[in-house]
């Protein structure tokens, strides 16, 4: 890197030449852990695979355009996309149940269960300190959402 402040790409560049990490800090007048902390929050990753530096995201223009020595925060390009993260169904249920409104409760609604499922939901709301009526309610309407998604 000949340059004084060279860009992202630039570095990237020079890793994949066989620069170790700790040489490219020293070069920048960074600390190490400072330079893994950029490198991260600009998505460059390296590939254990097939042994170089890459940029793991969508828009590269964007972000490895940037000068090194300058705050490299994460971009919204150099985010994962949202799909890959797995959602916690019984924390959402949770939430739900917590900001759930009375008042749509008016109606009467009644049904019929197997004894074992209402002794499932009967437990599951005593364990989580949720009322049954408005757990069994959220069951029902994730249930539904489910089924229209898919």
């Amino acid at each position: 890197m000949n340059n004084e402040n060279p860009t992202l790409s630039q570095v990237l560049e020079a890793l994949n030449k066989g620069m170790v990490l700790s040489v490219c800090a020293k070069e920048l007048d960074m600390k190490l852990s400072i330079f893994e902390s950029k490198l991260s929050n600009a998505a460059i990753v390296k590939d254990l695979e097939k042994g170089i530096w890459v940029y793991e995201c969508g828009n590269e223009e964007e972000s490895l355009s940037r000068p090194i020595k300058n705050k490299i925060v994460k971009l919204k390009c150099d985010k994962p996309d949202a799909v890959d993260v797995e959602k916690d169904m019984e924390y959402e249920l949770y939430k739900d149940c917590q900001i759930f409104k009375w008042s749509d409760l008016t109606a009467k609604k009644s049904f019929h269960l197997e004894q074992e499922l209402f002794d499932e939901i009967k437990q599951l709301s005593f364990d989580r300190s949720i009322k049954i009526n408005v757990l069994v309610n959220n069951l029902l309407a994730k249930g539904l959402e489910h089924y229209e998604q898919g």
